[in-house]
């Protein structure tokens, strides 16, 4: 029996998908990780946090223990007291030491005098090299994305959503091994996106509401990826028919208003475990495949605002009837 919770022609339904770590500000000594994002206030003391799990481990190169003050008459923050020599180049405590620095030569205004402008990303943050997780999402980051991220082996979600990042997309990005989360969403990301990323292990790609441009690559169909969301830019052309070849782990698909025109492939119902397809406010036109039938765990289908002949959605409303 094919069951369909939400059939929509006339509406778009769907809103981002919410952040996978709301409101969450988190470190953790075992994974590496690192969370900023909301409060730039809490941020940074979560930042603080993280890298005081690193010194730890590098006390005996301290005397006098290591002090951190954050607030105070001018909202300072002050690290170090007892340190009666440098720290040996490798150890842990030097390279995150270099990482905070460099990130706090780049304030460039700071009124409240509690970091609280903490702008841009810099190269260093990849000399944290055990961390995991790197989730900086909703902050008011803005110029470019590093491209030294590529040097952090053990990272597996890299989630830099929400900010004002510029720039075109971070191909480096593509390089760090075990990446399996990318998400780059409400940016002001454009140009093209490289072939690359369809070729890699992203179990997850959030590229929506920027300005990326230009042509879908045409190895869509090669991603492993469970979900993928290029909703909100400025592509154009077809639905390449690669994605019909798509793994069968994929489970959402959203191409919100990217200007695609063409038809929906004839292949759609190969995808049998999707459950998210919207592709309304596009350009579409042509018929709708019959092998749609076969997308028996579908639960939001969105095709409204194209150009679907009103022929074609009357025998497709007649069909869905008989699904259920």
């Amino acid at each position: 029996m094919f069951c369909t919770e939400t059939i929509n022609h006339t509406e778009n339904p769907l809103t981002p998908p919410p952040c996978p770590f709301p409101n969450a500000a988190k470190t953790s000594r075992k994974k590496g990780t690192l969370f900023l994002h909301q409060k730039m206030a809490k941020s940074f003391f979560c930042f603080l946090c993280f890298l005081l799990l690193q010194i730890v481990t590098t006390q005996s190169h301290l005397s006098g223990g290591v002090s951190i003050s954050i607030g105070g008459v001018r909202g300072a923050v002050w690290i170090g007291r007892g340190i009666t020599r440098p720290a040996p180049p490798d150890s842990k405590l030097s390279r995150v030491y270099t990482a905070l620095q460099a990130w706090k030569s780049a304030i460039t205004d700071d009124p409240n005098k509690v970091l609280d402008t903490w702008g841009v990303l810099v190269k260093e943050l990849s000399l944290i090299t055990a961390m995991s997780l790197l989730h900086l999402n909703s902050n008011k980051f803005t110029g470019v994305i590093p491209d030294t991220f590529k040097d952090l082996p053990f990272l597996t979600e890299l989630d830099l959503s929400n900010n004002q990042f510029s720039g075109p997309f971070p191909c480096p990005s593509l390089l760090i091994l075990n990446l399996e989360f990318l998400d780059l969403r409400f940016n002001n990301l454009s140009g093209p996106i490289p072939e690359a990323i369809f070729d890699t292990r992203l179990n997850a790609i959030f590229l929506n509401n920027n300005q990326f441009e230009g042509q879908i690559p045409s190895n869509l169909g090669n991603s492993p990826a469970s979900v993928i969301n290029l909703a909100n830019n400025r592509f154009f052309g077809n639905i390449p028919f690669s994605l019909v070849n798509v793994g069968p782990r994929l489970k959402e698909i959203m191409f919100i208003n990217i200007q695609l025109m063409g038809c929906i492939p004839e292949g759609i119902g190969f995808w049998q475990d999707l459950r998210v397809l919207d592709v309304s406010r596009n350009l579409l036109s042509g018929h709708l495949p019959g092998s749609i039938s076969c997308l028996n765990d579908i639960e939001v289908l969105n095709l409204a605002h194209n150009r679907f002949s009103e022929n074609c959605l009357i025998r497709f409303a007649h069909r869905r009837a008989l699904w259920s």
